[in-house]
């Protein structure tokens, strides 16, 4: 008799945690970061092994695995822990990133971001960090508003100040690095390679792979930098550096608002910024100009445009029906 109770609750037991897809424990138990690791190193045992012409690289910088593909949509297949999920590619876009990065950090605010993977290039690739935080976003806003732009002569110094700032205020366990895929354009071989980086070790890692694609040599860095010992260059140089859901195309462009202002469909606030006495059009096409004091206005003037559209948002970069 006591033998058959155990054994019911056992059965009963085993199919509602186990053989129920959507129960919350099985969930958990697939996300979680044994299960996690264990499946990419499976993966990767079976990979690499077809002739086809390779047009991406994903690189899993936490085992040190890289996984080549002809077709980036193969790998939202072969890694379950994405598939299923929102992705986000958020464009490069030089100085206008802080525009982005006031739409981002209006996004991550309001919205439930759990179900998102974020993949991004050059100013895009810092977007994905904020949108990786597990924090208090405000913390993050605060870093950005206590930012000091004065005394820096090129982009490549204002990189290395964010990067001091954001070491300085979080921690390795503040961001999910899973969800972070950064796109770099790697010289190999005398050959520029795609190649998308994920799974950072640390947020010294995840911030050097940022920095490694935004490099342009003269313009926005060093004409040589090197992150894990490659030589690489801006995500922008690539065909395409991004992951991509197989259907949905979601998207983070800083020019996403200014092409409707032409239209005038979209609230909108006055473009032009007066700084000493001299108007400066924030929206203007040159994404090098280091004209550093309007970096907080563009930031400012993204989270604006972000929050009075909000069914643009929802239904274009959310996926929210």
């Amino acid at each position: 008799m006591k033998f058959t109770i155990f054994y019911f609750y056992f059965y009963l037991l085993f199919h509602l945690f186990f053989n129920l897809n959507d129960s919350f424990f099985l969930n958990k138990l697939k996300n979680s970061r044994f299960f996690y690791n264990k499946h990419i190193k499976q993966l990767h045992k079976k990979k690499n092994s077809c002739n086809k012409k390779i047009n991406y690289i994903v690189h899993h910088n936490l085992f040190n695995i890289q996984l080549e593909y002809n077709n980036i949509t193969d790998y939202y297949y072969d890694n379950k822990f994405i598939t299923g999920k929102n992705i986000i590619n958020i464009y490069p876009a030089g100085l206008k990133g802080f525009y982005e990065m006031g739409m981002t950090l209006y996004i991550k605010e309001n919205y439930n971001m759990e179900n998102f993977i974020y993949s991004g290039a050059s100013a895009g690739a810092w977007n994905t960090l904020l949108l990786a935080y597990k924090g208090n976003i405000i913390d993050f806003k605060n870093m950005i508003n206590d930012l000091n732009f004065t005394k820096l002569q090129n982009i490549y110094e204002l990189q290395i100040k964010l990067k001091e700032k954001i070491l300085n205020r979080f921690i390795d366990n503040d961001f999910d690095f899973n969800k972070m895929y950064i796109g770099v354009t790697v010289l190999e071989k005398m050959r520029f390679k795609n190649y998308i980086f994920t799974d950072f070790e640390s947020l010294e890692d995840a911030l050097d792979c940022i920095i490694a694609s935004s490099n342009i040599p003269f313009l926005t860095g060093k004409i040589i930098y090197k992150y894990r010992d490659k030589i690489c260059f801006d995500g922008w140089f690539s065909k395409d550096s991004y992951i991509h859901h197989p259907s949905e195309k979601l998207i983070i462009d800083s020019n996403l608002f200014s092409e409707f202002n032409k239209l005038e469909t979209i609230n909108k606030i006055d473009e032009w910024v007066d700084f000493n006495n001299k108007w400066v059009d924030i929206h203007n096409n040159n994404i090098f100009d280091n004209n550093f004091n309007i970096l907080l206005k563009l930031f400012e003037k993204g989270y604006y445009d972000a929050s009075t559209n909000k069914d643009y948002i929802e239904k274009n970069i959310l996926n929210i029906n």
